[in-house]
């Protein structure tokens, strides 16, 4: 049996008709209540609560102004955290369990919370995680795509895309850059010092190429059009392929004999930002996710992507993308989760988010896809 993947393909019609607006529920209204919400943002502490007061964890910090910045810096083993948003004030810090309980109390500082870990869904048609040979989407048109936007009538054509120009980010592993031409010449290890060596000579269509397979993708630029908050991996780089995949059902060049189509087979109608909230490993943080999306926004995205999740509630996660949707008119979509149950996943289960689960070719729901009220 197969099956549809889960965020990306809910994204038709948004980018079809040109316009971002979804009627999420009022916060008063929406199913998570704050009794739940509360139940399950006290879970994160679960691990932190087993930990020796010396032991090291990563926090998220919400400061209510520049005293509380310069607090929690102080609280950082190095002497200054990591910056997720300063708009939002928020931040990631490295410190210990005894000192995190000591900054919970003061005055100047809003929220704290773990930093916990998420990861890549990857029920995707096709998907194994076998990093940057493997091939993904043989088909020409994946059954998905006949489902959301099918031909109409007699006239043998899909609905087109919009002429208002979308920006779409996806957040996940990456984007691949490299060609299989190379790293199926060669052990991986002189693949790569090759690929640096050889990279300013090779051939666009190459060095642009879908899954280390298609030349199916736009270009882009690697100076402007992604960003990573990882040190030692770049957003062009998918040593995964997970991310990758998605960006090729969301944008896969139509019309040109290679790969697949896609939702958007015409690059000139939308543009591409990645943000590598993931690790090549596919997994990754909290805070690695939020600070790829608030790049996402800064650049523009009228829409972000994120097939991913993990670690229960967040208070911080919650209010970012509240704003993000309510006062800057992003719409964000997330998978619903692989757990086959009614249970929340975040971050699709935030009232601000489309959560998209999956169907197989037969419109049923997937065995593994979770489903609920939020």
């Amino acid at each position: 049996m197969k099956f549809a993947s889960f965020s990306v393909t809910a994204l038709t019609a948004t980018f079809l008709m040109g316009f971002t607006y979804a009627g999420f529920p009022d916060e008063d209204k929406s199913s998570l209540s704050r009794h739940q919400a509360r139940k399950m943002e006290n879970s994160n502490y679960n691990n932190v609560q087993s930990k020796d007061n010396e032991d090291t964890i990563d926090i998220i910090v919400t400061y209510r102004n520049e005293a509380g910045h310069e607090t929690a810096d102080s609280y950082d083993k190095n002497g200054k955290g990591k910056d997720i948003s300063r708009k939002h004030h928020t931040e990631v810090i490295t410190t210990t369990k005894r000192e995190m309980e000591s900054l919970i109390r003061d005055p100047n500082i809003e929220l704290v919370e773990p930093d916990f870990a998420v990861h890549a869904l990857p029920h995707m048609r096709g998907y194994a995680a076998v990093g940057e040979g493997g091939r993904r989407l043989e088909e020409s048109v994946p059954y998905g795509i006949d489902m959301v936007n099918p031909i109409v009538g007699d006239t043998g054509e899909r609905l087109i895309q919009g002429d208002n120009s979308i920006k779409v980010c996806v957040v996940d592993t990456g984007w691949v850059i490299q060609t299989s031409v190379v790293t199926n010449l060669v052990a991986n290890i002189i693949m790569i010092h090759l690929i640096s060596f050889l990279y300013p000579f090779l051939p666009a269509e190459l060095i642009h190429s879908y899954d280390n397979n298609h030349t199916d993708l736009p270009k882009l630029d690697d100076d402007a059009d992604g960003f990573s908050p990882y040190t030692g991996e770049t957003w062009n780089h998918d040593g995964n392929g997970h991310g990758t995949h998605c960006a090729g059902t969301i944008g896969a060049i139509g019309g040109n004999t290679k790969g697949v189509t896609s939702l958007n087979p015409d690059p000139s109608k939308f543009s591409f930002f990645i943000g590598k909230g993931l690790k090549d490993s596919g997994s990754g943080t909290l805070s690695g996710v939020l600070t790829a999306v608030q790049a996402c926004v800064e650049k523009g995205a009228n829409i972000i992507s994120m097939s991913l999740g993990g670690g229960g509630f967040s208070a911080t996660a919650n209010e970012t993308f509240s704003r993000y949707y309510e006062e800057e008119g992003v719409l964000l979509v997330a998978a619903a989760g692989n757990d086959g149950n009614s249970e929340y996943n975040y971050p699709a289960s935030y009232g601000s988010v489309m959560s998209v689960a999956a169907v197989d070719s037969n419109r049923v729901k997937a065995s593994f896809s979770q489903f609920n009220d939020q």
